[in-house]
């Protein structure tokens, strides 16, 4: 499988999950960084803060586990 294409997969993974799980979250992209690391892009109506980030990254531990 190719970055681009695992890249999509993993965007679509967790942008059901997140947007299901934290409530007016919209993920705007999914970034591979590398083989072991890769960055959510998150928006809220009423703004991100640490405590949205948070939230987001538990809802996320398992693939984070995986990278």
């Amino acid at each position: 499988m190719d970055v681009y294409t695992k890249e999509r997969q993993l965007e679509q993974e967790l942008t059901g999950r997140i947007e299901e799980h934290v409530p007016g979250t919209e993920v705007l992209a999914v970034e591979l960084l590398g083989p072991d690391r890769f960055c959510v892009y998150i928006d809220h109506p009423a703004g991100v803060d640490h405590a949205l980030c948070e939230r987001v990254t538990r809802e996320i531990d398992d693939y984070r586990r995986e990278y």
